[in-house]
């Protein structure tokens, strides 16, 4: 009975570790769950997408949900789909991934070198349209090449088609004839919905200018409607 007894009691501590240890785990596991993630290297469903997205415009017609991307190409065009609303910037995430070094000056590196090692963007939904585009900053002087191998790495990434949308004329000139899937800012225009910037109200007598000019002469009671937007506008009110 006594032999019994020990032998049951030493079965008790060898297994007590054991619980320990898968307790741990568990609490690991559901602590892992809701911690928020710095990237994903694909996304595969929209809710993968809204995990990362930040959104601008929120609750208005021009809502846009954007996910920050950086795609390294020493390391077989890796896409990095960056958690957005942890890292404002693309620098700041190279940072923190420690994929440069800290305080090093990121921007010729990756807006401007033809032989760059990352391309940085942006990959949006577009509500006018449903559907989604990248781009680049306006001001990224990548060539074809680089616009080329940046649409196939996150259209192999991506769970849905993924448009190249041009923000410049040079941006728009190396992406045609390349054999991607462009979708223009005239597309999106055309199927936006009209958002006054400053709503009011006003009584007056309507006026509508063909050309302004030095020839026109304007009331104080008239609402002005202009044909094409001038280059410069003197205030009306001090």
């Amino acid at each position: 009975m006594i032999y019994f007894f020990q032998k049951c009691c030493q079965a008790s501590f060898l297994l007590a570790p054991l619980f320990l240890l898968s307790f741990n785990l568990q609490a690991q596991s559901a602590s892992n769950e809701g911690k928020a993630v710095n990237y994903l290297s694909e996304i595969t469903s929209r809710k993968d997408f809204d995990s990362l997205a930040r959104i601008y415009h929120q609750g208005t017609p021009y809502s846009l949900p954007h996910v920050m991307f950086v795609i390294d190409r020493r390391s077989s065009n890796k896409v990095y789909y960056i958690n957005t609303n942890l890292f404002r910037f693309h620098k700041d995430f190279l940072f923190a991934e420690y994929l440069v070094p800290r305080g090093a000056d990121v921007h010729k590196p990756i807006y401007i070198d033809a032989d760059r090692r990352f391309i940085v963007g942006t990959v949006a939904w577009q509500q006018t349209i449903e559907k989604y585009t990248w781009e680049l900053w306006e001001g990224d002087t990548a060539g074809p090449e680089l616009i080329k191998a940046a649409d196939a790495a996150l259209n192999q990434s991506f769970f849905s088609p993924v448009g190249f949308k041009p923000n410049s004329p040079e941006q728009d000139s190396a992406s045609s004839g390349i054999g991607i899937g462009r979708i223009l800012q005239s597309e999106i225009d055309r199927n936006s919905e009209y958002l006054a910037l400053n709503t009011g109200r006003a009584v007056g007598r309507i006026h509508i200018i063909e050309k302004l000019d030095d020839t026109v002469e304007i009331g104080d009671n008239e609402i002005v409607v202009l044909r094409e937007l001038p280059i410069s506008l003197p205030p009306v009110r001090g």
